[in-house]
């Protein structure tokens, strides 16, 4: 993988969290890695880019996330 960015240090830690609950992954990654906003926006962008995780649009046009 390419250096796009300097890995987070509770990277793996949101990767286990988001394994479970992916119905509100930025405020989730906050309350249990006790982490503010941008920093789990950070996380969940590391991941999408990754391929872990991806968005898609549900039936209202809301962004969601799914296990990729």
């Amino acid at each position: 993988m390419a250096d796009r960015y300097d890995p987070d240090p509770l990277y793996e830690d949101a990767k286990e969290i988001l394994k479970n609950d992916l119905l509100h992954p930025t405020m989730t990654i906050q309350r249990k890695l006790f982490v503010g906003y941008n920093r789990a926006c950070r996380l969940i962008e590391q991941l999408v880019l990754d391929g872990f995780i991806e968005r898609y649009k549900d039936i209202d046009g809301y962004t969601r996330y799914r296990l990729a």
